[in-house]
């Protein structure tokens, strides 16, 4: 299986640029970082979610900045449905599906700021870029 990530002119209905990320892993989420082009993609079938660098250009556009997967004190991600980045908080919030909790990652350091376990497993999050509020839908929430 190959992943592939691309940017697409729907205007004029083609595709700009394409990259493969991380083959044999099944992709659930990406989110672009609105202040550097930067994006995080999500594999739950890894338990794992990866930052990639903007230009897919290169080599390393292809290989992540970071794999995040331990999170310290917070144990591991089990199953992470969906990752939004927050610019303006600075963080990645990523809906850990598998652990019933949702999860504020800091983009600089990699490590969480903030953890909220009320919702039964969330699968996908919205995050207000004009005030960082964040939205989250789960499957108590149907």
């Amino acid at each position: 299986m190959t992943n592939k990530i691309q940017s697409i002119d729907f205007l004029h209905d083609q595709i700009i640029t394409s990259r493969t990320t991380s083959p044999g892993k099944y992709s659930r989420s990406v989110s672009i970082n609105q202040t550097d082009g930067n994006f995080v993609v999500t594999y739950p079938l890894n338990n794992s979610l990866a930052i990639y660098p903007q230009s897919p250009n290169t080599t390393m556009g292809r290989v992540p900045l970071s794999v995040v997967t331990d999170l310290g004190n917070f144990g591991t991600l089990s199953y992470p449905s969906d990752a939004k980045f927050d610019s303006v908080r600075g963080n990645i919030w990523v809906a850990d599906m598998g652990n019933n909790r949702i999860l504020s990652l800091n983009y600089a350091s990699r490590l969480i700021d903030f953890e909220f376990k009320g919702v039964t497993f969330p699968y996908i999050l919205c995050v207000n870029s004009n005030n960082g509020d964040v939205y989250a839908r789960g499957f108590s929430d149907l």
